[in-house]
């Protein structure tokens, strides 16, 4: 080691051989007092070293430097950062140079040496780049502490200085928690206080300002903090944004409420009917359509997430897919989580028109599955039934699984079917019956299909009585295509037409037909022999018989007292007069009891008209 006197002399003989090139090194600038001609670079420097920086670089812990020192080869040397930010130097010792440019770095390696030199000659340039050393936390996928490359590893081969952005994705990218507008970035000074530096990401985002991604320095620890409200359009740009999540990473999500198959799902966008991997984004839309579907009963105006952030707070926000399907909003379509809990609400009250709109969208449970309803009421054949969108029995084609098709596999409604007050019973997901009131009578009148709603898997169908029946209401609904095609009646008593033939007391009759076609059409009646005077027996859906006797007109209209309509098995018998009435009537009745499938019923009839001892009878007449 040279004295300071010897070091001193020294100086003084070659200081008319000052370098530039602490100039070259450094960018052009240099902040010795240097004066007097400028010799050439010594060999020993390489005039060509990678990488390159810029004169912003700082240093770090990690980086490989040159310090060249013209005073003499034992002066210079190759020197690797420490941890903890210096360097050791001939006869000054250890030197912290970290976050420092090289110009600064040069600056304090001069003053040091001033000590020693006269006028010291030091130059430094980079030999190899260390990488930082940084920390993220908040509203991360993956917070933690990572080691950052600052080296170029294209053909370059020079500086990578890493930025914010950088340390975000290398941290699985912003969640859509995160609060992109104050995310901070705090970096330890040389003086030991901490600078915070707020960054607006979405300002980046929206414009492309790039001094919103700001270099990192090693030390520094970035943080996301958790956004408290939460903006549908701003949460879209973000989950599709180069910072945030990968949109490819499958997540795990729960849902819950009116859907055809609630639970725990793994989405990963594209089209989930398809291909889970294929090109598409995992929102709520592919949530839903993955658990089957809405039922018939979810209220899609008022769909919730809920989404617990990475400091374990939770944050409820609400979506309105009806505004999705029917303006288009994307936004309401939002993308979900890991994590997120997606509640489908039970509608309060039944708009028929958003159920049958909603029936047939994406998100629909499926249609072409069959469905277990129950119909009963007013029906021909009240009972459980499966409808099916391709049903035999009803020779239809990819039809809906709707009202009016249970109703034809009922056997259509009978004639005093109230169609104003139809009732869909539906249990709902939380166990609640959800009543929904139908009015057929507007179907029949402006062909509205709304009022034909779609059955939902284990509906009950109920199908109320009519008090009163209008006649021209009943012709109308006797036409409709829930009514049946045809009704049986039985007509017993006196032949007409020809004495030889007998009369035929089986007819299939249009529905709604009145008592005196029917009697016609059976030739059952005989101005000579026959009284416009018969009796109405009716068979009741509760096992009990009813028996009314009417004086039949001919020329009037439907009506209840003289010309009622006939129901499905109504027998009508024709009285007689004379003494042929019990012969006759009983050997028509006796004609007729193939037709009937229980003789019990039959001993009922017979009873009713005193041809055998009077039994009791139970039950209202229908």
């Amino acid at each position: 080691m040279f004295k300071a006197g010897e070091a001193q002399k020294k100086l003084a003989n070659s200081f008319t051989s000052l370098t530039l090139l602490s100039v070259i090194a450094v960018g052009g600038s240099a902040s010795a007092q240097v004066q007097g001609p400028v010799e050439s670079v010594p060999p020993s420097v390489p005039l060509n070293f990678t990488p390159t920086v810029g004169d912003d670089y700082r240093l770090g812990p990690g980086d490989r430097i040159r310090v060249n020192n013209l005073e003499g080869p034992e002066f210079s040397g190759d020197h690797q950062i420490a941890p903890d930010g210096t360097i050791s130097l001939p006869l000054i010792g250890a030197v912290n140079i970290q976050g420092l440019t090289l110009q600064q770095a040069t600056d304090l390696i001069i003053a040091r040496y001033t000590r020693f030199y006269k006028y010291p000659q030091v130059s430094i340039y980079i030999q190899a780049i260390g990488p930082l050393e940084i920390v993220t936390a908040g509203e991360l996928r993956f917070p933690g502490r990572y080691v950052l490359s600052r080296e170029d590893q294209t053909r370059h081969r020079g500086i990578q200085i890493p930025t914010l952005l950088d340390a975000i994705i290398q941290s699985g990218g912003i969640t859509l928690t995160g609060n992109p507008r104050q995310i901070q970035v705090r970096r330890r000074q040389p003086t030991g206080d901490q600078q915070v530096i707020t960054v607006d990401l979405w300002n980046f985002l929206r414009t492309g300002d790039r001094s919103e991604n700001v270099t990192l320095q090693d030390g520094d620890t970035i943080f996301v903090p958790t956004e408290t409200d939460v903006n549908l359009a701003e949460k879209r740009e973000l989950a599709i944004a180069t910072f945030a999540t990968d949109i490819n990473t499958p997540r795990t999500i729960a849902i819950v409420g009116e859907v055809s198959r609630p639970g725990s799902y793994v989405i990963q966008g594209g089209d989930t009917q398809l291909d889970r991997r294929s090109d598409g984004l995992p929102t709520v839309i592919k949530a839903i359509q993955l658990a089957g579907g809405i039922t018939l009963s979810a209220d899609i105006q008022q769909v919730q997430i809920q989404r617990i952030s990475k400091t374990g707070s939770e944050i409820t926000f609400e979506v309105n897919l009806w505004e999705f399907f029917q303006d288009g909003d994307l936004t309401q379509d939002t993308i979900v989580q890991e994590g997120d809990i997606i509640s489908i609400p039970t509608a309060t009250t039944a708009n028929l028109e958003q159920m049958r709109q909603l029936s047939q969208t994406s998100i629909a449970t499926d249609l072409s599955q069959p469905r277990t309803v129950n119909v009963v009421g007013d029906v021909m054949r009240p009972g459980p039934y499966v409808l099916k969108t391709r049903d035999p029995l009803l020779q239809t084609v990819d039809g809906l699984p709707t009202v009016t098709r249970a109703i034809q596999l009922a056997g259509g409604i009978k004639p005093t079917a109230n169609l104003r007050l139809v009732q869909i019973r539906r249990l709902t997901r939380a166990g609640a019956e959800q009543i929904i009131n139908v009015d057929l009578w507007q179907l029949l009148q402006s062909g509205d299909l709304t009022h034909d709603p779609i059955l939902a898997q284990g509906d009950t169908l109920v199908i109320p009585t009519m008090t009163d029946v209008n006649p021209a209401e009943a012709r109308e609904v006797a036409n409709a295509s829930f009514s049946p095609g045809t009704m049986t009646v039985y007509v017993v008593g006196e032949g007409v037409g020809s004495r030889n033939l007998p009369p035929r007391p089986e007819l299939q009759l249009p529905p709604n037909t009145p008592i005196s076609q029917a009697i016609l059409a059976s030739g059952a009646f005989d101005k000579g022999r026959a009284s416009n005077s018969v009796q109405l027996i009716r068979l009741n859906s509760n096992g009990t018989v009813s028996q009314q006797t009417l004086e039949v007109d001919f020329t009037a209209g439907i009506n209840e007292q003289t010309n009622p309509l006939l129901r499905d098995k109504d027998i009508i018998v024709v009285r007689q007069t004379g003494g042929s009435r019990v012969t006759d009537t009983l050997q028509s009745i006796g004609e007729s009891a193939l037709l009937i499938p229980r003789i019990e019923t039959l001993l009922r009839i017979l009873s009713f008209l005193g041809f055998i001892e009077n039994r009791s009878f139970d039950g209202p007449s229908e």
